[in-house]
């Protein structure tokens, strides 16, 4: 069992790598198309989800779904762009009224996104972390994420939150300078003269 650091981390404290990518299985594309990470690899009550990528784009919610069971498979859903490598990555299964941000909102690794559920077709609290190549769900699009965000994809991996998400930049302050000032106007002009 390897244990793993990082800031790419889907949250921000330790978590366990549970079902693998690409185990062979009763799934749509025969084989499991993302990471589970579940909530007793935690030792917290469905914690909060974070964005993976340092620079990425809401693309794509879904939020309709209650309970475990109810469609779609994937329950409730956050799909981000990678503004980076371009890959898409899909969080699925979150809880029921958790999800906080819009498509549109850019994110990075300080991004909360909404709470780790039990919806869709899932049978216990966990996140599901897909990743593709195309904003299109198709079984030839899936990549491991694991592979991809460093974590390896191995069952037991424990992946540590490392703490250094880039700070949330500071709002702009615009600068309000006051030019009708006569004296500005005239300095200005004896420049050309």
């Amino acid at each position: 069992m390897a244990t793993i650091t990082s800031n790419k981390s889907p949250m921000h404290i330790n978590c366990t790598i549970g079902q693998p990518y690409g185990n062979p299985g009763s799934y749509t594309c025969g084989f499991h198309t993302g990471i589970d990470f579940p909530e007793t690899g935690t030792g917290e009550t469905n914690p909060d989800l974070y964005s993976c990528v340092e620079d990425g784009e809401v693309v794509y919610i879904y939020t309709q779904c209650l309970n475990p069971g109810d469609s779609p498979a994937l329950g409730n859903q956050v799909l981000i762009k990678d503004n980076r490598s371009g890959y898409y990555f899909r969080y699925c299964h979150m809880l029921y009224g958790s999800i906080v941000v819009n498509v549109g909102d850019h994110v990075t690794t300080a991004t909360r996104l909404g709470k780790m559920g039990n919806t869709g077709n899932s049978t216990g609290t966990h996140l599901h972390l897909e990743c593709t190549r195309t904003i299109e769900w198709r079984c030839d699009n899936f990549l491991n994420p694991g592979e991809i965000l460093g974590f390896g994809n191995e069952r037991g991996t424990i992946i540590v939150y490392d703490g250094t998400t880039p700070p949330i930049p500071p709002t702009p302050v615009t600068n309000k300078k006051k030019y009708n000032s006569p004296l500005f106007f005239l300095k200005r002009l004896d420049i050309y003269f």
